[in-house]
């Protein structure tokens, strides 16, 4: 469980929305909505799969079914990743892919607080999913972080000489 975080729904919705007319602001609509009924509620806590559940409920009621099963389609695509993607370290044995360990790590080191770093870790994740590989190397993985951050204005364009990679 984690605190709910109305810019990640928003995204998340706004994705399964880039090809409804007005979609982003579909997706703020309903992201306020759901953050409204939460804290109404009082539940400032909640699982992302009730969360999911409670954005598929929405989009279906607003006969947005084409999002529903758009953001059906990603959740099926990263549960998947998951099971089948193989990172590996260069020393000792291989793991099991983890978005939590890449969140972890740009948060140490890039220095970035949480929503940044769930942000930054969540998009090298969809560039995962889309390249449909088994298995991949750890410095890999922290490179497309470190583009990522690049992209997003958050570290220098050309990392000085003496950087390196900190696993």
């Amino acid at each position: 469980m984690e605190g709910f975080d109305r810019f990640k729904l928003r995204s998340a919705i706004g994705r399964a929305l880039e090809h409804v007319p007005e979609g982003y602001y579909r997706a703020d609509a309903l992201a306020s909505a759901i953050q409204y009924y939460l804290t109404r509620h009082g539940r400032p806590c909640i699982s992302s799969a009730a969360i999911f559940e409670m954005s598929l409920s929405c989009l279906r009621g607003l006969r947005l079914s084409s999002g529903a099963r758009r953001m059906e389609q990603v959740r099926k695509a990263k549960v998947a990743l998951r099971g089948r993607l193989v990172l590996q370290h260069g020393f000792g044995p291989a793991s099991s892919w983890s978005k939590e360990w890449l969140v972890q790590h740009a948060v140490k080191e890039l220095d970035v607080g949480m929503p940044v770093a769930r942000i930054l870790a969540g998009e090298v994740e969809q560039r995962l999913i889309r390249r449909r590989r088994s298995e991949i190397g750890r410095g890999e993985v922290l490179r497309m972080l470190h583009r990522q951050a690049q992209g997003f204005g958050l570290m220098p364009q050309v990392p000085a000489p003496d950087q390196t990679l900190k696993a």
